[in-house]
C-alpha cells in the first residue's frame, strides 16, 4: 500500500505580483512553482510550510501571518502516486526571498498572477483550484 503525498505550498502576493521559484535539478527542471515542500511525519501543515519557506527563501513568518486558500487532491494514476496540495495565502511583509537552495530553485522572481511562466505540470492544478474561485478540487 502506497502512502499519500502531503505538500504545502506559499501563495505570496505583493504589489499584485506573485512569487514563484525557477525548479532547478529536480523533477520538472525548468519550470515554475510556488515555494513550499513536502511535509513531515506528525509535523502540522501550517508548521511544515513555516519551515519550507525559511529553508527554501530566508522568509520568516508566523502561523497568523498565513491563511488556508485552496486544497487540491490529486490523483496521479499513471504515476502511482497520490497527492494532497495545501496552499496557503502568506504575507511576508517587506522579506525578499533569497536562493539558499540553488540546487532545488535556480532563481526567485515575481510575476502577474494573468500572465504566469510555464508552470510546474503537478502544481498547474493548484492553480486551477485557486482560479476557479474553490477552496477544494479533485483532480485525476
Amino acid at each position: 500500500m502506497r502512502g499519500i503525498n502531503v505538500g504545502c505550498e506559499a501563495y505570496i502576493l505583493r504589489d499584485g505580483k506573485l512569487l514563484l521559484g525557477k525548479r532547478g535539478r529536480v523533477d520538472g527542471e525548468g519550470t515554475w512553482g510556488l515555494p513550499g515542500g513536502h511535509l513531515d511525519f506528525m509535523e502540522r501543515a501550517d508548521e511544515g510550510l513555516i519551515r519550507e519557506l525559511e529553508e527554501e527563501t530566508g522568509i520568516k513568518v508566523s502561523a497568523s501571518a498565513i491563511i488556508l486558500l485552496a486544497l487540491t487532491d490529486d490523483l496521479r494514476p499513471n504515476r502511482n502516486e497520490h497527492y494532497l496540495h495545501i496552499t496557503f495565502k502568506v504575507d511576508i511583509g517587506s522579506q525578499q526571498p533569497k536562493l539558499l537552495e540553488p540546487d532545488k530553485c535556480s532563481e526567485w522572481a515575481w510575476f502577474d498572477p494573468d500572465s504566469l511562466p510555464e508552470i510546474f505540470p503537478f502544481q498547474a492544478k493548484i492553480f486551477d483550484t485557486i482560479r476557479t474561485g474553490s477552496t477544494y478540487a479533485k483532480t485525476g
